[in-house]
């Protein structure tokens, strides 16, 4: 049975007969649809908007997570950045305090017993104790511990103002023979005391570009080195070569020589050093400071080495006529 109510209760009075006007029948049937619609367009419509204010809440909501999690991921990029240089931070003090324990060690004991060594050789030639032929020999003992210390001295005052406050890089037109033949003046007695014969192969006046004080103290660590590392009856030879732009200085030495590891750890920050075929010492700094005052005066350092044959370091200094015609 219909429901007695809306459109049950037509329907019935239609199939009763008890509607006269079917025309007007027609008419509530449309308006009931239309009234039907009507309820079921506002409803929709009321979900719809609902539906779209809870949408835009959820975009809200994902553009505040969203920049959040930028702000965490910025966040968390300064902290690995500030972690990474208070890592690198750590890891420098860690090598300045460990080459300040080497440093301490090296004024003790290494500077100390060539002093000892110097007074004691100067006693016995006060006292008379030793022959005139003695003399000459104990003098070359003497000069050599006297510019061993020299040379450690020198290389821990640069590397202490390096540390300290930098080095100033001072340039100016330099003779390169004549610096070369002031250095191995200097070198040749102590390489002749040894045993090792000290030469140059230069083709004459050479002008370069750089720190005279800097290459100085390059050449002298490298011949030094040389000398130290090349036994009784070896040879130590400098050598040049013109390369257009640049001039090209080898220290070679028929030495020791070295493997490709111990090549490798020559360019390392570490500082090392090691006994010379004579059991001669050095504060390891040398070529420390070599790598960086080549740097400083915009040359290159390279070497190459084998075990038992011996070594050749080479670096490069600015040639003159090259910066004259870049200033030009």
């Amino acid at each position: 049975m219909i429901e007695q109510s809306g459109l049950g209760l037509i329907v019935e009075a239609w199939v009763s007969g008890t509607i006269t006007h079917p025309q007007a029948l027609l008419w509530g049937l449309v308006v009931l649809s239309l009234g039907f619609g009507i309820a079921m367009w506002a409803k929709n419509r009321q979900t719809l908007r609902r539906y779209r204010t809870m949408e835009a809440l959820l975009k809200t909501k994902q553009r505040e997570v969203l920049g959040k999690n930028r702000q965490l991921g910025i966040a968390l990029k300064d902290l690995e950045k500030r972690q990474h240089t208070i890592d690198e931070r750590n890891k420098k003090l860690i090598e300045m305090n460990r080459l300040k324990t080497k440093m301490f060690s090296v004024i003790s004991h290494d500077l100390r017993s060539p002093l000892a060594t110097v007074i004691g050789l100067l006693d016995l030639l006060r006292e008379g104790h030793i022959s005139a032929s003695e003399t000459k020999v104990f003098a070359e003992k003497a000069t050599m511990r006297v510019q061993s210390t020299f040379e450690m001295l020198t290389n821990l005052l640069y590397w202490s103002r390096k540390q300290m406050r930098g080095v100033e890089v001072k340039t100016q037109e330099i003779n390169l023979d004549q610096l070369i033949t002031e250095v191995l003046r200097v070198y040749q007695p102590i390489g002749q005391s040894k045993g090792v014969q000290v030469t140059k192969d230069t083709y004459g006046p050479v002008n370069v570009v750089g720190d005279p004080d800097m290459i100085n103290l390059i050449l002298r660590n490298l011949i030094s080195n040389a000398i130290k590392f090349t036994p009784r009856g070896g040879q130590v030879t400098v050598s040049q070569t013109d390369m257009d732009e640049y001039v090209s200085i080898a220290i070679s030495d028929t030495g020791v020589g070295m493997d490709e590891k111990t090549t490798r750890k020559l360019f390392s920050n570490q500082v090392q050093s090691s006994l010379g075929t004579n059991q001669e010492k050095g504060t390891g700094l040398g070529l420390n400071l070599v790598r960086e005052f080549v740097h400083l005066n915009q040359g290159k350092l390279t070497v190459e080495s084998t075990p038992g044959t011996g070594s050749t370091f080479r670096f490069t200094l600015l040639a003159l006529e090259n910066t004259l015609q870049k200033a030009v």
